[in-house]
């Protein structure tokens, strides 16, 4: 089992951040803060109290910069979004020509699997980071998340333009779910790693580069092969 090693700071000196950069800064601290815990274990053991030690305040005055642990991971995963869809972008202006669905796909899946903490939040996204966020956070963050997936549709489908706006989304979205399905299988916890090396369970060990990358491209054959809409 992994565990969280947290950096105790010196807090006698804490000031209360009061300006709007101030407040900014604290917040960029505490996202750090996680992420450097997030690198160290699994998330499954990042608690708030962890966050806050690493980042020095005690655990209530993290409530004064995020509702709860669950926000400050979606912020997260929005950060990786947004550096996802940059790679993304310089990836598919590589792209030695267009509508080469194969090609893309593998670019889309392996700009991914680059991105640990994108992939380890995206699976975790629907099923236990949104729990624990109020409405008009989560509407906000939703909102945030739509135009990053909005961003990637775009890329997708100048890279294979044969797709069309609609269908590139849809991809990207099945992507992204396929993402979420997938990653968990892909980093079982240490008791599965071990059950695994039974001869005959073999085939639950894949690879999640290799997995992923034809499953994106499955995907897009599958979306390619619907009309687009002329409405």
């Amino acid at each position: 089992m992994a565990i969280f090693t947290a950096n105790v700071h010196e807090s006698a000196g804490f000031q209360r951040a009061r300006s709007k950069d101030q407040i900014d800064l604290r917040r960029l601290d505490i996202l750090s803060a996680a992420r450097l815990l997030l690198d160290r274990g699994d998330m499954s053991e990042l608690t708030l109290t962890a966050i806050a030690i690493e980042s020095g305040l005690v655990k209530s005055n993290i409530y004064r910069y995020f509702e709860s642990r669950e926000e400050i991971l979606v912020r997260i995963l929005i950060e990786e979004a947004r550096d996802f869809v940059l790679a993304l972008h310089r990836n598919y202006t590589a792209l030695p020509q267009r509508n080469d669905i194969l090609l893309c796909a593998v670019v889309f899946a392996h700009t991914c699997a680059d991105r640990r903490q994108f992939c380890q939040l995206t699976s975790a996204h629907a099923a236990t980071l949104e729990k624990n966020v109020s409405i008009p956070k989560l509407q906000e963050m939703k909102l945030e998340t739509a135009q990053l997936i909005g961003e990637a549709a775009t890329l997708l489908n100048e890279a294979a333009p044969s797709l069309g706006p609609h269908r590139a989304r849809q991809a990207v979205q099945l992507f992204l779910q396929m993402l979420a399905g997938l990653w968990p299988f892909a980093n079982p916890k240490t008791n599965v790693v071990e059950a695994q090396k039974h001869p005959s369970l073999i085939h639950f060990n894949i690879d999640f580069r290799e997995h992923y990358a034809r499953a994106c491209y499955v995907i897009l054959l599958g979306v390619q092969a619907t009309p687009e809409p002329t409405v």
